[in-house]
């Protein structure tokens, strides 16, 4: 973990050992997994709340058409 901008785990930093590697949590990007530990690095930090900040838009679309649907059904 070279030079880590505090920003990413400021509200705390989660890691679990796995057999495979490691579990890593944080409120910004959730669970992601890592092989080794020097694989946290800034810009992995970006792309996993990247990746968060786009599992969170397609799931609320997914709701509201889901949502959308049953009500016209009715």
């Amino acid at each position: 973990m070279n030079k880590l901008d505090k920003k990413y785990i400021v509200e705390g930093i989660t890691i679990d050992k796995t057999k495979e590697g490691y579990i890593v949590f944080t409120i910004p990007t959730q669970h992601f997994t890592v092989v080794d530990l020097d694989e946290l690095t800034n810009e992995r930090f970006e792309h996993e709340i990247k990746r968060q900040q786009k599992y969170d838009k397609d799931s609320s679309e997914l709701m509201r058409l889901y949502f959308s649907e049953n009500e016209q059904s009715r």
